[in-house]
């Protein structure tokens, strides 16, 4: 690029461009810490409600069978229930995050175009995604995920839970982001349900002794009600903890946008600086040249008058 006025025009794109993704690292950082209180806000309930399904396990002494735990006991050669599964695929709703909505189509590639699986899309990326490469959804929450609230994790819930109560699918898994730590987030493929009897070890009172509370009616009428809610609670912190994940990945993403910007802008004005030093070099050699033939071109006519 040889033309000054170019130079000077491309600096000033990538200047303004540069503003623009400012703009949008202090939005996800805005973002980054609203995530962070509610995603420590979610862990509490989480506990407390594993730890309540922990205290009913503790008052059986049998296994107990429920529709929502796997069998006590598969045939030889069997590890797990039969199809159809389901998944819930979480992505953002638009790109410029690194590679965060990659990682997660990756995971949900390999289960792709399989019979028996069910997907559930929540973000547009993944919807998308899926109906470009002739993936069936069915069902696509269009409810943001960038403003994840525990009135959509209702919806998606209700909705899953329908179809696994009515023999639609037997399993339920989700694909999230994983907040690892602040410099370290992975894809995560999460079973929600059935539970397996491992999940929830059975607690034990000071004593070492089982509780010796009852519970009205049967263990089963309560853990219908309680296990709709722990699904709840689980669905709502993988939303919070992928958009929490999301945001840290569209801080690093504009980050690196800003630095190599800033490259850019400096290779350009040293361009910019090389091709205006060799235009005023040119002018000079040229009015220098100029004096001298001006000068040769007096001596030549003095020379004359003289003779």
């Amino acid at each position: 690029m040889s033309d000054m006025k170019d130079i000077k025009n491309r600096i000033g794109s990538v200047k303004d461009t540069q503003k623009i993704i400012n703009a949008m690292y202090l939005i996800s950082s805005t973002k980054l810490r609203k995530a962070r209180k509610e995603l420590d806000s979610t862990n509490p309930y989480f506990n407390a409600i594993s730890r309540e399904i922990r205290r009913i396990l503790s008052t059986t002494e049998g296994d107990i069978e429920h529709r929502y735990f796997y069998p006590s006991k598969f045939p030889k050669g069997k590890t797990d229930i039969d199809g159809p599964y389901g998944y819930i695929v979480v992505t953002a709703d638009r790109g410029l995050a690194g590679d965060y909505n990659l990682n997660i189509i990756k995971e949900a590639r390999q289960l792709m175009g399989k019979d028996g699986n069910v997907f559930y899309t929540v973000g547009e990326y993944g919807r998308h995604y899926m109906e470009v490469h002739g993936q069936e959804v069915r069902k696509s929450f269009i409810y943001p995920t960038h403003a994840p609230n525990l009135s959509y994790a209702r919806k998606i819930c209700d909705e899953v839970m329908e179809d696994f109560d009515a023999g639609v699918i037997n399993k339920i898994s989700i694909i999230y982001t994983d907040y690892v730590s602040s410099v370290e987030t992975k894809p995560r493929l999460m079973r929600i349900l059935p539970f397996r009897r491992s999940d929830f070890n059975n607690i034990k009172t000071k004593s070492g002794n089982k509780p010796d509370y009852e519970l009205m009616p049967s263990i089963s009428e309560v853990l219908e009600s309680i296990i709709p809610s722990y699904v709840l609670g689980t669905i709502y912190g993988a939303l919070v903890d992928s958009f929490y994940c999301e945001q840290n990945a569209r801080m690093n993403a504009m980050n690196n946008a800003n630095n190599n910007a800033q490259e850019l802008i400096a290779d350009l004005t040293k361009q910019y600086n090389y091709t205006r030093q060799n235009i005023i070099t040119q002018e000079v050699t040229e009015v220098a040249a100029g004096a001298r033939a001006h000068k040769k071109k007096r001596e030549q006519a003095l020379k004359k008058g003289e003779s």
